[in-house]
């Protein structure tokens, strides 16, 4: 290391603040510190692979720095280095931290098909990770008759993605609609979906 430029700062530490915020702070490099004019946060996801680094360059008259824009439910690897007139210090330790998770930023895709007259199959697809912001804990599924306004409301385990309806009127029209949550709570629901129940076959012939 030249004898003009600062030590890394030290001592980083993080603190989950919110979904999308983490709070970073560390000390002033132990070298050098009174010649620091900057310093820069350094900041990538920790999981995945050909992820971006982004990078903040802040006055020297702190040593903290709240990062506001980043995903839920990630977790997040972070360094900071220091800056003179005559150069940039080593990196400092890098430390890793999680975002909170949040509510779904959207509903599943459904699809309704019918195996009977009396029955609707309600299925969907996983809500892909980047709306997810979190593990899906449950589903709500509500249902009614286009003619009736109350509401059945079904909770299902996260784990599933199709539920049978039984016990329908056949050749109605019924009205489907999901809600995925977290652990922070539901999202919004999907729109109302229709669907008919095919015609009941008669077994008796006509006169």
């Amino acid at each position: 290391m030249s004898e003009d430029r600062p030590s890394a700062p030290y001592n980083v530490h993080a603190e989950t603040m919110s979904s999308s915020a983490i709070l970073l702070a560390w000390e002033r490099p132990l070298y050098n510190s009174d010649k620091v004019i900057a310093y820069s946060v350094h900041y990538m996801k920790a999981e995945g692979l050909n992820n971006e680094e982004y990078q903040v360059v802040i006055g020297n008259d702190t040593t903290h720095y709240l990062i506001d824009d980043l995903e839920p439910a990630s977790n997040y690897t972070f360094y900071i280095v220091a800056y003179m007139p005559m150069g940039a210090s080593q990196m400092s330790d890098h430390v890793t931290q999680n975002t909170l998770e949040d509510v779904p930023l959207r509903p599943p895709e459904i699809s309704l098909t019918s195996r009977s007259p009396t029955d609707i199959l309600v299925s969907w697809l996983p809500i892909p990770a980047k709306y997810r912001r979190g593990q899906v804990v449950l589903y709500r599924l509500s249902f009614r008759l286009s003619t009736d306004n109350s509401i059945q409301v079904l909770e299902l385990p996260g784990t599933t993605h199709e539920h049978l309806l039984e016990g329908l009127k056949p050749d109605s029209v019924y009205l489907v609609r999901i809600a995925a949550a977290t652990r922070v709570g539901l999202g919004e629901s999907s729109v109302w979906t229709s669907h008919r129940t095919p015609k009941a076959t008669s077994v008796k012939g006509k006169c």
